[in-house]
């Protein structure tokens, strides 16, 4: 039987999330009182009956909270985010919501968010006492949902792990995605590529968020070779558990036909397991002359070590093999 949450998406990814969870409370309410008590008791407060949740709740026309958990003694206002950053003051214009009962504001994220003093110690703002991130994770609310007994919940957590949001159960990098710092020590990795690409003439440069890497014409006909992490796995034909390590090929439209055309997945095998690859059509959303030809996967866990020298060395090898294929078999003859 199919799972009805790994369908095409016709929305984008955090309002079809939001929607799903919506449906998901609606059939199973237990599961959405065991996520206000979740929220409740990590952030110091006290248990409120659960009495319904809504998706995307009336506020204004210019600020529309994603998610709200409507309790006996008050509302607890969610904000979800996945793959979109937070907006210009967007969590301290939900605090300032006037609403009719009572309300709380947190925030659940999939990777790391900057959140301003003026929203951590506001008291209507709900973040775990006990922890160094002053949000919720996606990680947190998982093992909620994959504990509930139904067939739907079951189907539901498999969604959320197609997104990333499954805890990563692994002692080296472990907050990776949540912590700037660790991201910044992970983005040393990196530095086997810089030397080896620049070595043939190729303009590199770092992610914003150090997480991704740039390089820019490789090959005459390759404008861009971009390496990432990434918790999500888009493609349900690749089944390795993630979170992963990913490798984007760019072109132009007009270098388009220096490419062959591949019209099945392809398979790679390496000294860390086995790349998965596709073929796409993607125009780029930054460039309308840009297309996003070819994607690679694979599972970035074997990839780490505790010793940075290892890691870039691993990280190399990767590429390594990412660009001689694109060499030998992508390049039309």
């Amino acid at each position: 039987m199919a799972n009805i949450f790994t369908l095409s998406p016709l929305i984008g990814a955090e309002d079809r999330f939001t929607s799903s969870l919506h449906y998901l409370i609606e059939v199973y309410p237990d599961i959405g009182q065991t996520i206000a008590d979740y929220i409740l008791v990590a952030s110091g407060k006290n248990h409120s009956k659960f009495i319904r949740s809504d998706d995307h709740p009336d506020s204004t026309l210019q600020d529309r909270p994603d998610f709200l958990i409507d309790c006996q003694d008050f509302e607890i206002i969610c904000e979800h985010k996945i793959d979109a950053p937070l907006g210009e003051k967007q969590l301290e214009r939900y605090l300032a919501l006037t609403r009719k009962k009572d309300n709380y504001l947190t925030l659940i994220t999939l990777e790391n968010c900057n959140i301003s003093d003026e929203v951590i110690n506001n008291k209507k703002y709900l973040k775990p006492i006990n922890s160094k991130y002053p949000y919720f994770s996606w990680q947190d609310i998982y093992p909620l949902i994959k504990a509930h007994p139904s067939k739907i919940a079951q189907d539901f957590a498999e969604y959320m792990t197609s997104l990333g949001m499954q805890p990563w159960n692994s002692d080296i990098l472990s907050d990776l995605f949540e912590s700037q710092e660790t991201a910044n020590l992970f983005s040393q990795s990196w530095e086997g590529i810089r030397n080896n690409f620049k070595d043939i003439g190729a303009s590199c440069k770092l992610s914003a968020k150090k997480l991704g890497f740039e390089i820019s014409y490789p090959l005459p006909w390759l404008h861009l070779l971009y390496f990432s992490v990434t918790k999500q796995n888009k493609y349900q034909s690749f089944k390795c558990d993630g979170p992963y390590l990913v490798a984007n090929i760019w072109v132009k439209k007009s270098n388009k036909d220096a490419i062959k055309k591949i019209s099945e997945d392809i398979f790679l095998e390496y000294e860390f397991g086995e790349i998965y690859g596709e073929s796409l059509e993607k125009q780029a959303p930054w460039d309308k002359d840009l297309i996003n030809v070819f994607q690679f996967y694979t599972p970035l866990p074997p990839l780490l070590s505790n010793n940075i020298i290892i890691m870039r060395k691993n990280l190399l090898s990767f590429s390594q093999i990412i660009f001689h294929y694109t060499q030998e078999e992508l390049e039309a003859i």
